[in-house]
Formats: structure tokens, sequence, C-alpha cells
């Protein structure tokens, strides 16, 4: 079967908007906005009704269907249009109802047509464009728009109901299966932000080895999920074609079993990928990975990726599905009878309480690390002969002032430089950057500890990202030419 990118020139991602290749004869219907529904003798069950639905914007799609706000005509008010595909259409939960609704917003009618189209003005669109010029065009929109929020429609004008009055409800429009019924086959069922490496792998080897879905699986999507409900971002970044997004999958969950390696070519995949501006090395550090992932300025991080990585790894039987037991979070074991309660604690697995400072600085600009860590070749942005000694004991403390930090930095560069106050946040972020540069060598929880954990996290992963660029041009034929192949798994 074609793929969208053999279809069209132009694509999604799979996220944001859905599959080209769906918009077929008994696929996708095709819709643009301000569309009015149904259209005259389109209606395969009923020919004779006439136009009522006007499409305002999209709100979603599915494997079977795509979602739509639309204005009715007849009853002027907004409702949710669903537009499902012919292989769905005689399926009883086809058509929501009040059982799977997920959230009702009455308040969203005292909205007219051009207050929404003026708030979502502009979407992002794409064009559809066959690469084949005979393609049928009446099978396929002109152009696909992304899907909109209209959460943030309310919240912007702060009429979305107060939490006392929300019933939110998991929802499901007839895919859902018991967990003692075979899985049946679920094509497009799990999007790449919540996809597990198993349901990757079961797909790269023609289903020989990992699983369609499962129990275990859900604990990974609703780890994601989670995570993307309290941070705003997404926890797997699924840029890229499918053995790109399982490679990301697995940056997170930990390395693969070896029984994999068969079917998918670690090696071969990272050999590909060497013409990229930042190219994919052959092993994975996913204590790495989940410090990149750390909420900024939230100091109840540490409880919380704890509990998401226990959920979110690539070994199926090892995930804990999270459990609420005295107001506290806890974590189970399936074969334990009473849940233990969880230990706080980084990410990366590392010390349970508060910050930690490794490294004693004085009040004064004067202030010097007790030693030089082995190994530690220094660059200083000001001085490059300087010793790594020299560097560090002329650095601003971590507890300086942008003032101060501005005032240091216009002494060493001179009056030349534009260092007032207005630049003071750049300037304290290059500081930071130099000396980050400057204890670039030293392991992540130490290096952590000296900046902070609201700077720390950040400023480490665009170090080591800065540090593996300028090493990757021998790196990476250091791993291509290794002979241990378990260097590939990370172990």
């Amino acid at each position: 079967m074609s793929s969208q990118q053999d279809l069209f020139f132009y694509v999604g991602d799979g996220i944001g908007v859905e599959d080209l290749a769906r918009y077929k004869p008994g696929g996708f219907h095709p819709i643009i906005l301000g569309d009015v529904l149904p259209r005259p003798g389109s209606c395969v069950n009923d020919v004779t009704k006439r136009p009522r639905y006007r499409v305002a914007q999209k709100l979603g799609f599915g494997a079977f269907s795509t979602v739509w706000l639309a204005r009715d005509l007849d009853e002027q008010k907004y409702v949710a249009l669903k537009v499902v595909t012919e292989v769905y259409a005689d399926n009883d939960q086809a058509d929501p109802n009040y059982a799977n609704f997920g959230i009702a917003v009455p308040q969203l009618q005292q909205f007219d047509e051009s207050a929404i189209a003026d708030y979502f003005a502009d979407p992002p669109v794409i064009p559809v464009a066959p690469r084949d010029a005979s393609f049928p065009k009446d099978t396929i929109p002109s152009y696909i728009a992304e899907s909109v929020s209209l959460g943030s429609l309310v919240l912007a004008n702060n009429c979305f109901p107060p939490p006392d009055e929300i019933c939110l409800k998991i929802m499901d429009f007839g895919r859902a299966y018991w967990t003692d019924e075979s899985v049946r086959e679920l094509p497009d069922a799990a999007p790449p932000t919540i996809r597990p490496p198993e349901v990757y792998i079961y797909e790269l080897s023609d289903n020989k080895i990992g699983s369609l879905w499962s129990q275990d699986a859900d604990i990974w999507a609703i780890g994601c999920i989670a995570y993307q409900i309290k941070t705003g971002g997404q926890l797997l970044r699924v840029q890229g074609d499918s053995q790109y997004q399982f490679y990301q999958a697995l940056r997170i969950g930990g390395a693969p079993p070896k029984d994999w390696l068969k079917f998918w070519d670690l090696k071969t995949f990272c050999e590909s990928t060497k013409s990229w501006k930042r190219p994919v090395l052959p092993f994975f550090d996913t204590d790495k990975a989940w410090e990149s992932r750390r909420p900024k300025g939230d100091p109840g991080s540490e409880v919380f990726l704890d509990l998401i990585r226990r959920m979110v790894t690539t070994e199926a039987t090892k995930r804990h599905f999270p459990n609420k037991t005295s107001n506290q979070l806890s974590l189970y074991e399936r074969s334990e009878a009473s849940p233990p309660q969880a230990t706080p604690g980084r990410a990366a697995g590392g010390n349970t309480a508060g910050p930690h400072i490794l490294f004693p600085f004085a009040p004064q600009p004067t202030s010097i690390y007790p030693c030089e860590p082995a190994g530690t070749a220094c660059h200083n942005p000001v001085d490059p002969t300087a010793s790594f000694q020299q560097t560090v004991s002329s650095l601003p403390p971590p507890s300086a002032s942008v003032e101060e930090v501005r005032k240091y930095i216009k002494a060493l560069l001179g009056t030349q430089h534009n260092t007032t106050y207005d630049y003071a946040e750049e300037v304290a972020a290059k500081w930071r950057l130099g000396r980050g540069w400057a204890l670039r060598e030293l392991p992540a929880d130490q290096f952590i500890a000296c900046f902070g954990d609201d700077v720390g996290p950040y400023l480490y992963r665009d170090v080591q990202e800065d540090l593996l660029a300028e090493k990757r041009s021998t790196t990476w034929d250091a791993w291509a030419q290794s002979e241990t192949k378990e260097l590939y798994w990370g172990e």
C-alpha cells in the first residue's frame, strides 16, 4: 500500500493533521472549512437530506473519522460533527452519544461564528497536491487544516466551567476491548505521541515479535498523556519516519531486548543518519533524555518524573501504574497485595532529598572549586588559554544577581560591548553557558547541583549537546567500527 509520502508532495506529521493516504473511496471524506454538510445527494442512508451543518473548525481526527466544530443552521447552535469512514459507518458506537462525550461546554454557545473565526484566524493549512496528475481529485480536499483547541478559546475568554461543574470521561468509539479478549486489528490506534516500543517492533517484524496492544501498552500511553497534561509538552519526540520515532521511544524507555536486533538493526539505522545535522549515535542515554524532559521551575518535578519514568519503560512487564492512597502518590507492583509508597527521587534514579550543593561557593566572585575534575580540558570563552582553576575562580557565584553578572562581563569584554541593563538577561545566559562549558566533564548530578535545579538540567542538556556535536566527527566512526555489539544496545 502506498504511503502518503509516495502519493503527495506535502504531508503532515500524523499528529497535527491526518494521514493524507486515508482520503480515498471508503476512507476519509474530503471536507474544508466553510463546507455545509451533508452535500446534496451525498448521504448514503438518505439522499434527500438537505445541507444543515456548516463546518467552522477541525477538532481532531482518528483512525476512522474526522471531527469538526459545526454550526447547526436549523437549531442555531454548535455541534461536534463526526464524519466516519465507510468501514465504520455501520458500527453502532460510531456516532457520538451521551455515553461517550468527553466534556460539554455550554459556554461555547455564546460565541458567534465570526468571533470563533477571528480567534482561530489564519489556521495552518497543508495544500493537498498529488504527485500523479491523474489522481482522482474528488476524493481529496484542496487543503488540510490543523486541529484547533476549543479549550484555549473558552479559557482566553474566562468562560470555562468551574472545576466542580466539570465531568471528564475517558471516551472511545468502539475499539476498546476487555483484557481477556483477543486483540483485533487496531490500525492507527496509537498515535506516535503515546506509542510504546513493542508496538513499533510488532510492525517492523511483520507481527513476529512485540505486541499489537496490551494492558502494559495502556500504562505507557497513560504516562505519556499525564506528562503532556502537566507540562504542556510531548514526552516523545515524534518527528520523522516510524524508525526514528521508534528510536525516540527507546531513548526514553531504555535499550531494547537483544532479540529485537534481527528485526531492527540499530547500527544500520544510525549509519543512515550520518548526513543529518544531528546524526544518531548507536547508544541510549536514558538519564540524559529524562533530564531534558524535566519541567522548569517545578519543585514537584522530582516525584512526578520518577512516577512517569516507572510507567514509560521499554520492558513492558516492569511498568507500574500510579495509585492514589491517603492523598499520596504511590506505585504498586502487579504481584503485590499492598502498594508500596513511592520514593521521591531524580528521574535518573539519583539522590532523593532536596538540593545538594556539592561545590561550595563563597559570596564573592573570587570563589573557587575545590579541585579540577580529572581529564577536563577547559575552554574559557574569554581566555581560551586559561586553566580550569583560573577560569572558574574568576566567575561570579551562582547566587550572583543579573546586575553583578552584567558588571563582570563588562569588565572582561570592555566598554565597546553593549551591556546595558536591557541586555542583562542575555549576558547572564551567556555567562551561564560559558561557565557550564568549563564544567562540562562533571557527572550530571554534580553539574546540576552547581547551578541549581531550576537552571542546571537545561544547561546540562545544552552543554552536553554541544559537546556531543564537537566530538561527533570522531565518535561516530569509533562506534561504527566497534566489534563489541553490546555497545550498540547501551549495555
